[in-house]
C-alpha cells in the first residue's frame, strides 16, 4: 500500500537549516545536543551518520526511533545512528519512513474500520483534466506557468528547487550514454544511449547535490509572497477540478468526525498519527474550510478535554503551574473579600503602589488592612499549596489546620496586629464562601496552567484565559465523545455550588445559560461553616479587626479575645468537631455572599478578557476579507456549538472566547512543541515534553520506494497550532503560523506530488535535459563541487555496465551506499583526465581499463540468507504474472527481512527477493512484487501479530478465484462490514443490465442507498444480501452495463425519495408491482402505471426530448442560464432556469443526451454555483455580475476564467511610487496615439497618476513615464488625445476618487487579452460604468 499525501511538519529540515544558515553557526544548545548524541552513540556502539555521509536506499531500511531526536537503522550487520541536530535532512527522511510504514500497516489492518489514507488524500483525487490526479495537475500547471520564468524569479527558483529536492528524496531519472570517438567506420564522435531512462543510484545523487543548500534555499524562497500566493492559487485551481469534489469532501469529513478515526489515531504511533491527521485536515481545508473548522473544533476540544482530565486524574500538575494557580485563586479571592469590606478596588493605582512599595495616599486603616491582606495571601497560599501537594487535592479541613497553626503562634516576622488582621480576613473569606468552595476552580486552573506554558503576564490575564477555556471546552459537543470517566471527572470538578460565580458568569446570560445546562449545580449556594463566632459578623467589625484599628469614640469595640475565637474557628473546621465544623448553604440574606465577594475580581478579570478581545478585533482589521471571514466563521461555529447565539455578541466578545482556546493552544505548542498531541489526546504531558518535534519533518517516499509519499512543508513551534486553528484564525489570535503556515498555503500539499509526478517525468527526459537541470541547479548554488566530471562519469559508467545492473556482480562493483566515483576512484580519475584531454573516449576504453587493472565485473555473491534469489536465473516474469499466480505462494510464509528483502515460499520453494539484485527480473517488477508481498504480510499481521485465521481466509480466496489477487479487492473481501461488489463478488456472474432489470423483483426498493462520499457508488439489498455497484470498479461488468444498472437504481431511488425523504408507501407499491409482473420493469412503464413524471420534482428533464446539444453548446449558451437559479440536490441532480424555463438535469436520466454530456454539464453548473456562493451562501451581487459578463461575451464562460475575473488580484503597480521617470513624447519614437491605444495592454492601469500641475504619470512596459505639457515635441499634435485617454481611464478606475483595485485589475485583464476594449466607450459598456 503506497502512502502519499498532504504532509505538514512542526519544524522541518528546511526551517532548521535556514536558521543555521542565518545564524552562521550552531547555537551552544545545539552543540550540547550533538555532543550528548555522540556520547550516547559511543556508549551504545552506534556508527554515527555524519552530515556528509550518504544513506543506503531508505526503502531497504527499518528505522527505529531511539529518542525525540535520534533514529537508528541496521545495515550490513551494523547499527547506524542519525541525529536531527547533526544530519537534519537524513533524519527527516528516516523519520518519514517510520510514519509511512505504520500508516501502511494501519491501512492494511482489516480490523480498522476507517478509510485508507489514500482515499482521504486530495492529491490522489481524479480531476476532469484528462483523468489527472490533483497532484499531477498541480505539477503540470506549475511547470507550465513557472518552469520558463527567469531564474531570478522566486517562483522559478522554487520550481527548480523542488526538482532538486525530488531528485534527492526519490532518485533522479537519467539517460546514460557514451561520447565515443570513431565508434563506427566513418570518422567523428557518436553518442549511443540506453533505450530507456534509468534512476541514478541514490548515493551518487546525494554526492552531486548539496542537500543542506537545497533545504535552506527552499525554506527561504518559500517565504516569498509571490510563491506563497502562487502555490495556493495553483493548488486551489487543481482542487476545483476534482471530478467528485462533493463526494471526497463528505468522505474526508465523515471519516474524521467518526469515533473510529480518533480510536485509529490513538492506536497509532505518534509520528504516524500526526502525519495521517495532518494529511486529512489539509485535504479538508482545500475542499471545505467550514467542515475543516468543524473537525478542528471537535478534535481539538476532545484533545483538550482528555488532557485536562488526564492531568487532574493523574495529579500531574507542574510545580510552577500549581503554585501559580494557588496564588492566583487565593489572591483573587482575598482581594474580593477585602474589597467587599473596605469598599475599594485593587485596580486602583494607589492600592497597587502600596502593595508594591509601601507607598500611597491611603487612609491609615486601609494601609494596615493591606498589610494584613498581604500576610493573609501568604498564609493561605502556603496552606493551600502544601495541603494540595500532600493530599493531591484541595482539602478544606487540612487547609484550615495549616492556617490555624500559623495564626496561633508568635512569629517575629509577623507582628501580632498584622497576624490577627490576616486571621480576620481569612475567616471572612471562609464565611462568604471564597475559601471553602475553591477546590473545583483551583483544580481546573492548575491543570490548564500545566498545559499552557504561556500563562499570561498578570493574574487577571491568566484567569480570564483559563476561565473561558474551561467554559468553551466544557460546553463543547466534543464532551459527548468523552468517556464516562472523563465526563464524571468534569462533573466532579465544575458542577460545584458557586462555580458559575467563580467563572464570572453572573453578568453574561448567554454563556451562563449554556454552562448551567451542562452543570446545573453551579448556580447553587456555596456551603460555609455554620456561624458560632458572632463578634466579627458585621462589616465594620471585620474592617476593624483586619486593619487592627484602635477603639474609636461612638464605635463599638471588638470583643476581647476575638482573635482566639478566630483561631478556634479554624481549629473546629480542621478537627471536624464543634459548631464551626458544620457546613451549611450560605443564606441569601448574608451581608456578603460569594457573588458580592467576587464582584471586584470578576470585573477586573472580565475587563482583561475584554481588552484581549478588543486586541484580537484590532488584529482582525489587518487581515484580508477572506481571512476575516474565516476567523469570524470559526468564531460563529464555536459559539453555536456552545449553544450561544453569535448574532447577539459583538466581534471582540466572539474573539475573546475563540482566542482563549487558540491562545492556550499556541501556548501549549510554544512551550511543549506538540499541540497535535493535545488535539489527538495521543500523549501524556510528560511524553509531550520529551518529544517536542512530533510530526515528521518531511514525507520522503521515493527514497523509500515502497511507501511513495513526500512532504516539503516547513513550520516551527507554535505553527502547529495554526494547523488546528486554520491560518487566518491563527494569525488573528496571535498564534504563529508564519509564511509556511499549514492550512491554506499549500506547501504541505505540493510535497505529496514531488515523488509521484516529478520523478516520473524525469525518467523520460533526454540526456541534454539532464545537463540543463544540473546547470540550472549549479546556477542556484545547490550542487557539489566538480559535479560535471562526476555526472559525466556516472552517465558513461552506467551505460558501460548497464547489462549487469541488478546483479550481485554489479552491486559488488558499485555498492549501493557509495557514489559511483567513490566506489572506483582510480577509474574515475583516469576517466576524467582522459576526457579532459580528448573530449571523448574510445568504445573499448572501460574494457581496456578493466584489463589493465585486473578489475571489472566479478562473479557476484549469493544472498546472505543462503536462499535462492528471485530473478537471479530462469524466467521470473513480471509483477503482473506474480500476482496472477499468487495462489502458488504460501501467504503465511512471508517474512520481511533486512535491507528491504522479503522471504517467501512459492511452489514449495523458500526463496528471497531483493529490491536491488535479481537481474532476470526488471527492477520495477521486483519492487512492485516486494510492495505486494509486504501488503500481504501487513494484512496477515494486524497490530504486528500473525493471524492464522486471516491467512487461512486469504488462502481460500486465492485458491477459489483470481478476483481477489488485487490488494484492495482482497481487503474488501476480508472486511465483513463491506457489501458485496457487483461484478466482482458472489458465486455467479453479474450478467447484463437486461438480466438485472429482469430480476428487479429480487431487489428491495427501499434499500437502495446513494453513497454521499462517492458519486460512482450505489448500494441495495438483493435476495437479502447487501450489494454495491461501483462504476469505477465494475469487475466483469461492461462499462455500459455498469452505468445502465447504476442509472436504473438511482432513478428508482429518486422516484421513492421525491422530497429527499423515503416515501415508504410508494416503495412498497413498486415492490408489489415489479414482484407481480415484469411489465413494470421498464421505468417509463412503471411511471405511467403510478402516474408519475420523469422526475419527482415535476420539472422537465434536460435531455428528455428535444435537441439538447453538446456540452460545448451548453457552455457557449451559458448566458441563457440564470446563475442565481442553480440549485444543487443532495442526490447530484441540479435545477436551473434556462430561457426562462425551470428544469432539472440528472446524470441518470435524459436519453436524448449522452451520459457524459450530462455529467459535464452538472459539473459545470455545480462549479458556477460554488463560484456564486464563495462562503456557502449565494452572493446576489456576484450572481448579477456573472449573468452580466456571460451576457456580453463568451470569453469568460470557462469556470477558471470567470473565477479569475471575479477574484482578480490587486493590480500591477497600484502601490508603487514613481522614482526616476522618463518624459513621454519628447524624444525617440513614441508613435502615434492610435498605436499607443492599440498597445494599451502594456500600461498598468492602476499606475496612472493625475497631478495638479497637469502632468500624468504612468507605467508602461516596466518603465515609469510622465506626460507633461512642458515637453511633448514628438506628440504635440496628438498630445490632448493622450491626455484625454489616460485621464478617462484614471476616472473609470477611481469612481469615488479612490482607486478601485479590483476594477483596475479587470481592465488590465480585459485589455491584455483582447483589443476589443481599447476603445473606452466599449470598455465602459462592458463594465457597466458611466
Amino acid at each position: 500500500m503506497s502512502v502519499s499525501g498532504v504532509v505538514v511538519t512542526p519544524r522541518s529540515v528546511e526551517e532548521s537549516l535556514s536558521r543555521k544558515s542565518n545564524d552562521g553557526e550552531t547555537s551552544d544548545k545545539e552543540n550540547s545536543s550533538v555532543e550528548s548524541f555522540r556520547a550516547n552513540a559511543d556508549e551504545k556502539n552506534w556508527r554515527v551518520v555524519e552530515e556528509n555521509d550518504g544513506l543506503p536506499p531508505v526503502s531497504n531500511l527499518k528505522p527505529k526511533r531511539e529518542d525525540a531526536t535520534t533514529i537508528t537503522f541496521e545495515y550490513e550487520g551494523k547499527t547506524y545512528a542519525v541525529s536531527e541536530h547533526l544530519s537534519p535532512f537524513k533524519y527527516s527522511v528516516l523519520e518519514n519512513k517510520l510514519a509511512g510504514t505504520e500508516i501502511s500497516q494501519t491501512d492494511n489492518n482489516i480490523e480498522v474500520k476507517v478509510e485508507d489514507s489514500e482515499a482521504t488524500d486530495v492529491m490522489n483525487a481524479e480531476t476532469t483534466e484528462d483523468g489527472k490526479t490533483v497532484g499531477e495537475l498541480f505539477n503540470d500547471t506549475m511547470k507550465e506557468e513557472w518552469g520558463d520564468l527567469d531564474l531570478d524569479d522566486p517562483r522559478r527558483q522554487y520550481y527548480e528547487l523542488l526538482q532538486a529536492k525530488s531528485a534527492l528524496v526519490n532518485g533522479y531519472g537519467i539517460l546514460p550514454y557514451q561520447t565515443q570517438k570513431d565508434a563506427f567506420p566513418w570518422p567523428g564522435d557518436t553518442e549511443p544511449t540506453l533505450p530507456n531512462s534509468v534512476i541514478m543510484d541514490q548515493a551518487s545523487t546525494y554526492g552531486l547535490l548539496d542537500e543542506e543548500e537545497i533545504a535552506s534555499k527552499l525554506a527561504e524562497v518559500s517565504q516569498n509572497e509571490s510563491v506563497v500566493s502562487g502555490v495556493d492559487d495553483l493548488m486551489q485551481g487543481a482542487v476545483d477540478k476534482i471530478k467528485d469534489k462533493s463526494g471526497l469532501t463528505n468522505r474526508v469529513h465523515e471519516t474524521m468526525m467518526s469515533s473510529e478515526y480518533l480510536e485509529m489515531l490513538e492506536g497509532m504511533g505518534d509520528d504516524a498519527a500526526k502525519t495521517r491527521f495532518a494529511n486529512d485536515i489539509k485535504t479538508l481545508d482545500y475542499l471545505d474550510s467550514d467542515k475543516a473548522s468543524e473537525v478542528r473544533s471537535q478534535i481539538l476540544d476532545k484533545g483538550l478535554i482528555d488532557e485536562i482530565s488526564g492531568v487532574i486524574e493523574e495529579g500531574s500538575y507542574s510545580d510552577e503551574a500549581l503554585e501559580t494557580a494557588v496564588n492566583d485563586q487565593v489572591q483573587m479571592g482575598l482581594q474580593g473579600t477585602f474589597s467587599s469590606i473596605f469598599g475599594i478596588t485593587f485596580s486602583d493605582r494607589t492600592v497597587q503602589n502600596y502593595l508594591k512599595n509601601g507607598e500611597g495616599d491611603l487612609p491609615d486603616d486601609v494601609k494596615r488592612g493591606l498589610d494584613s491582606y498581604k500576610a493573609a495571601v501568604k498564609i493561605a497560599s502556603n496552606a493551600v499549596l502544601g495541603s494540595f501537594k500532600e493530599n493531591g487535592k484541595f482539602d478544606i479541613k487540612d487547609v484550615s489546620s495549616r492556617i490555624s497553626q500559623v495564626i496561633g503562634q508568635n512569629n517575629a516576622d509577623l507582628p501580632t496586629g498584622v497576624r490577627n488582621g490576616a486571621a480576620a480576613l481569612l475567616q471572612a473569606s471562609m464565611k462568604n464562601g471564597v475559601l471553602p468552595g475553591m477546590g473545583g476552580i483551583l483544580t481546573a486552573t492548575a491543570a490548564i496552567y500545566t498545559l499552557n506554558k504561556n500563562m499570561g503576564e498578570t493574574t487577571e490575564d491568566r484567569l480570564a484565559a483559563a476561565r473561558l477555556l474551561l467554559i468553551t471546552v466544557a460546553t463543547s459537543p466534543a464532551m459527548a465523545l468523552a468517556g464516562a470517566k472523563t465526563y464524571e471527572l468534569f462533573q466532579d470538578t465544575l458542577n460545584k455550588p458557586g462555580m458559575a460565580t467563580r467563572l464570572g458568569l453572573e453578568n453574561n446570560d448567554q454563556i451562563r445559560e449554556a454552562f448551567v445546562k451542562h452543570f446545573p449545580n453551579s448556580t447553587e449556594s456555596v456551603s460555609v461553616p455554620e456561624a458560632d463566632v458572632v463578634e466579627l459578623e458585621s462589616l465594620e467589625s471585620q474592617r476593624q479587626a483586619i486593619s487592627a484599628t484602635p477603639p474609636q469614640l461612638d464605635t463599638p469595640d471588638l470583643a476581647p479575645g476575638w482573635a482566639d475565637d478566630v483561631e478556634r474557628f479554624f481549629d473546629e473546621i480542621a478537627s471536624g468537631e464543634g459548631d464551626g465544623a458544620r457546613f451549611v448553604p450560605l443564606p441569601d440574606d448574608a451581608d456578603v455572599g460569594l457573588e458580592e465577594a467576587l464582584n471586584d475580581p470578576n470585573e477586573r478579570i472580565s475587563s482583561a478578557g475584554s481588552n484581549n478581545g478588543q486586541s484580537l478585533a484590532d488584529n482582525l482589521d489587518d487581515l484580508d476579507a477572506d481571512s476575516r471571514a474565516s476567523v469570524m466563521g470559526m468564531a460563529g461555529d464555536r459559539l453555536s456549538n456552545m449553544g450561544l447565539d453569535p448574532s447577539e455578541m459583538d466581534t471582540p466578545s466572539k474573539l475573546r472566547i475563540v482566542g482563549s482556546v487558540m491562545g492556550t493552544v499556541g501556548g501549549i505548542a510554544d512551550g511543549a512543541g506538540g499541540i497535535l498531541d493535545i488535539a489527538l489526546g495521543a500523549m501524556s504531558i510528560d511524553r509531550l515534553r520529551d518529544n517536542p518535534d512530533a510530526l515528521p519533518s518531511e514525507y520522503a517516499a521515493a527514497s523509500m520506494q515502497l511507501l511513495g509519499g513526500v512532504g516539503i512543508a516547513g513550520m516551527a513551534g507554535t505553527q502547529l497550532a495554526s494547523m488546528i486553528a486554520g491560518p487566518a484564525t491563527a494569525s488573528a489570535l496571535g498564534v504563529a503560523s508564519g509564511a509556511l503556515g499549514i492550512a491554506g498555503v499549500g506547501f504541505g500539499a505540493i510535497a505529496a506530488i514531488v515523488t509521484g509526478v516529478i520523478a516520473k517525468q524525469k525518467q523520460d527526459q533526454k540526456k541534454e535535459e539532464v545537463r540543463d537541470d544540473f546547470r540550472t541547479w549549479g546556477g542556484l548554488g545547490v550542487t557539489e563541487d566538480d559535479w560535471g566530471d562526476k555526472l559525466n562519469y556516472v552517465l558513461h559508467a552506467r551505460y558501460e555496465y548497464n547489462y549487469y545492473h541488478g546483479s550481485s556482480r554489479y552491486d559488488d562493483l558499485y555498492p549501493e551506499d557509495k557514489p559511483m566515483w567513490e566506489a572506483r576512484p582510480e577509474q574515475y580519475e583516469d576517466f576524467t583526465e582522459y576526457v579532459e584531454e580528448h573530449g571523448n573516449i574510445s568504445d573499448d576504453w572501460f574494457d581496456d581499463w578493466d584489463d589493465d587493472h585486473d578489475a571489472g565485473i566479478g562473479e557476484g555473491t549469493p544472498d546472505p540468507s543462503g536462499l535462492p534469489r528471485f530473478g537471479d536465473d530462469g524466467d521470473p516474469g513480471t509483477a503482473g504474472d506474480f500476482k496472477t499466480d499468487v495462489d502458488r505462494v504460501d501467504v503465511g510464509s512471508i517474512e520481511l527481512a533486512d535491507d528491504g528483502r522479503v522471504i517467501f515460499v512459492k511452489d514449495g520453494v523458500k526463496q528471497v527477493i531483493d529490491p536491488l539484485i535479481g537481474e532476470k527480473a526488471d527492477e520495477s517488477d521486483r519492487k512492485e512484487i516486494i510492495e505486494y508481498l509486504t501488503d500481504l504480510h501487513e494484512i496477515t499481521h494486524p497490530d504486528g501479530k500473525r493471524d492464522q485465521k486471516v491467512i487461512d481466509r486469504i488462502t481460500r480466496l486465492h485458491d477459489e478465484s483470481d478476483r481477489y489477487n488485487d490488494i484492495d479487492d482482497l481487503k474488501r473481501a476480508l472486511d465483513d462490514s463491506q457489501p458485496f461488489l457487483l461484478g466482482k463478488d458472489g458465486e455467479h456472474k453479474a450478467g447484463t443490465f437486461e438480466d438485472f432489470q429482469e430480476d428487479i423483483d429480487r431487489v428491495e426498493i427501499d434499500s437502495i442507498e446513494l453513497d454521499s462520499t462517492d458519486s460512482s457508488k450505489i448500494s441495495f439489498i438483493k435476495d437479502g444480501v447487501r450489494w454495491q455497484i461501483d462504476t469505477e470498479n465494475r469487475g466483469s461488468l461492461s462499462k455500459s452495463d455498469a452505468n445502465d444498472i447504476f442509472d436504473y437504481l438511482k432513478n428508482l431511488y429518486t422516484m421513492v425519495h421525491p422530497d429527499g425523504e423515503l416515501d415508504q408507501e410508494l416503495a412498497d407499491e413498486i415492490d408489489e408491482l415489479v414482484g407481480g409482473s415484469d411489465d413494470y420493469n421498464d421505468l417509463d412503464d412503471l411511471r405511467d402505471e403510478l402516474d408519475l413524471g420523469t422526475d419527482p420534482s415535476g420539472l422537465p428533464v434536460f435531455g428528455d426530448g428535444g435537441i439538447p446539444g453538446t456540452y460545448g453548446d451548453f457552455k457557449e449558451d451559458i448566458d441563457r442560464v440564470d446563475i442565481g437559479s442553480i440549485e444543487l440536490k443532495d442526490d447530484g441532480r441540479v435545477i436551473f432556469v434556462k430561457d426562462g424555463v425551470k428544469q432539472i438535469i440528472n446524470t441518470s436520466e435524459g436519453d436524448d443526451s449522452d451520459r457524459s454530456t450530462r455529467e459535464k454539464i452538472i459539473r459545470y453548473l455545480t462549479d458556477l454555483h460554488d463560484i456564486a456562493s464563495p462562503d456557502g451562501e449565494l452572493d446576489q451581487d456576484r450572481v448579477d455580475e456573472m449573468n452580466d459578463v456571460f451576457g456580453k461575451t463568451d470569453r469568460y464562460n470557462d469556470t477558471d476564467a470567470i473565477r479569475q475575473y471575479l477574484d482578480a488580484d490587486a493590480p500591477a503597480a497600484w502601490d508603487e511610487n514613481p522614482g526616476t521617470v522618463k518624459i513621454f513624447g519628447d524624444k525617440g519614437s513614441p508613435g502615434h496615439f492610435s498605436e499607443f491605444k492599440k498597445d494599451i495592454d502594456t500600461v498598468d492601469i492602476a499606475s496612472i497618476r493625475l497631478r495638479p500641475d497637469g502632468e500624468i504619470y504612468f507605467k508602461r512596459s516596466g518603465e515609469w513615464y510622465v506626460l507633461t505639457p512642458n515637453a511633448n515635441s514628438k506628440i504635440e499634435d496628438e498630445f490632448d488625445d493622450f491626455v484625454d485617454y489616460l485621464t478617462e481611464l484614471h476616472d473609470i478606475t477611481h469612481p469615488d476618487g479612490v482607486l478601485d483595485k479590483r476594477l483596475a485589475a479587470r481592465i488590465d485583464e480585459l485589455q491584455g487579452g483582447s483589443d476589443d476594449y481599447n476603445d473606452l466607450d466599449d470598455l465602459k459598456a462592458f463594465l457597466n460604468v458611466d
